[in-house]
């Protein structure tokens, strides 16, 4: 064991001089290692008893075992000094006095025990301002039934403290702001993206009535055979006429079917111009094919209505 005590003395003092160790600790640490190998070793090859010892000792006793040295590596670094353990009498004297005579009538009316608000939340109570005091003390005043019915009184402080800051205090959850709410209403109206358009006059002007060169996704309609085709139109044209020129080469659709849509203009009124959608030379625009509205027009309306011919 003595043996064993060295070793571990000489780790230990490896270990130590990687720290970051002050010199009196390192002092003591070395003195201490000294000690240990000063002490006279014990040679144990040999198992006959030693002569100096009293016939009839506990080591010559059968079936005794000899408790061995134990030796304590924490022994040789200083120990930290114990943490001293804070009240929640010791954080509620940091109050304010006036939060702190409030709290204290909640004690002496019977609202609230000794010991139901732990120091943690004392704690909160103590980092808000004295206007987020005031308010927290006055709501806990006044909702004193959810305070005595609350399963944790602690809880029920910290949880006040943290709606204080968010400017929410209302046990009931009443005007309390819905995290999840910006959220469902940007999924359930997405907005498009806003396209800031030049003046209708001014677009005109920076063309000069020129003829623009427009390039339509036709695929809608099946009847005309042509992907895609390529007009020239003016831009004082209305969309309209762009309609009645499609019709002139050979579309089949209606103008009342027709309709136009641009990658970030959305759908084209039949009214306005073709300037005022800002289009230029090379513009793409999507024809498609509109469907009378209707629960008749519906998918699963339609396969229902085929399965039953």
């Amino acid at each position: 064991p003595f043996r064993r005590a060295q070793q571990a003395a000489c780790t230990e003092l490896l270990y130590a001089s990687t720290r970051e160790l002050d010199q009196t600790n390192h002092k003591q640490l070395c003195l201490r290692f000294l000690s240990i190998m000063q002490e006279p070793t014990e040679d144990k090859r040999s198992r006959s008893p030693r002569r100096d010892s009293p016939a009839g000792s506990v080591r010559d006793q059968p079936g005794v075992v000899q408790k061995a040295s134990t030796f304590s590596v924490g022994s040789l670094l200083p120990q930290p000094p114990a943490q001293k353990i804070i009240t929640h009498e010791e954080v509620a004297q940091t109050l304010p006095k006036e939060t702190f005579d409030r709290l204290t009538s909640l004690y002496e009316d019977g609202s609230v025990k000794r010991g139901d608000f732990d120091p943690c939340c004392l704690a909160a109570l103590r980092e808000l301002t004295e206007t987020l005091q005031d308010q927290v003390m006055t709501h806990l005043e006044n909702e004193r039934v959810f305070m005595v019915n609350a399963r944790s009184k602690s809880g029920f402080l910290y949880s006040l403290c943290e709606k204080a800051k968010q400017g929410c205090l209302d046990v009931r959850g009443f005007g309390n702001p819905d995290p999840w709410g910006p959220f469902l209403v940007s999924q359930a109206c997405p907005r498009s993206r806003s396209v800031e358009l030049v003046n209708e006059g001014e677009w005109l002007q920076r063309f000069n009535g020129m003829p623009v060169d427009l390039v339509i996704d036709t695929s809608a309609d099946t009847a005309a055979r042509v992907p895609s085709i390529q007009l020239s139109m003016r831009l004082d044209s209305t969309v309209a006429d762009l309609k009645a020129r499609l019709i002139d080469i050979g579309f089949t659709l209606k103008p009342n079917h027709m309709g136009f849509r641009g990658p970030d203009l959305g759908f084209l009124r039949d009214t306005r111009t073709l300037a005022y959608y800002n289009l230029q030379m090379g513009s793409s625009l999507v024809l498609t094919k509109r469907e009378r509205g209707g629960v008749t027009r519906t998918r699963s309306h339609m396969h229902l209505g085929a399965a039953a011919f």
